[in-house]
């Protein structure tokens, strides 16, 4: 009989991969380049999720502490100005999938002003491609 114990099993995701925690965004910047970058990350939700399933992701948001309840609100608001284009191949789905929350959250990271390099995108990437192939052999409940 073998004995593991919790300081010998290794996460499947690092702690390290963000050097801080995340503080979440408390206001939207109002300047032209942050106006963009909210702008193509509401198309981005929208044309993942239609815009009736935006508040709930972005309520989610709220709750795991990457943006405040103002921001959702504000972010509400720009939604107004956001087209939902029916896409015919493929209709928007209610969940998103974990690559897109990643995508949101370097939206997030960018309205905060953090820039991130290509070897932090790279690492966040080769984790992701490593959890998926981890996870491939065990059976869906």
């Amino acid at each position: 009989c073998i004995l593991v114990k919790i300081k010998d099993v290794k996460t499947l995701v690092p702690t390290d991969i963000l050097e801080e925690d995340i503080q979440p965004l408390e206001r939207i910047p109002t300047d032209p380049e942050s106006i963009v970058v909210i702008m193509k990350w509401l198309q981005h939700l929208v044309d993942k999720l239609g815009k009736n399933n935006l508040p709930d992701v972005l309520g989610y948001y709220v709750d795991i502490g990457w943006i405040s309840d103002d921001v959702r609100l504000d972010l509400m608001n720009y939604s107004k100005g956001i087209t939902e284009i029916p896409n015919q191949t493929s209709p928007p789905s209610s969940q998103l999938p974990t690559r897109d929350h990643v995508q949101s959250l370097l939206f997030i990271q960018k309205l905060k002003g953090v820039q991130l390099d290509d070897r932090f995108l790279n690492k966040i990437e080769r984790e992701m491609e490593k959890i998926v192939k981890s996870l491939e052999g065990y059976p869906l409940k």
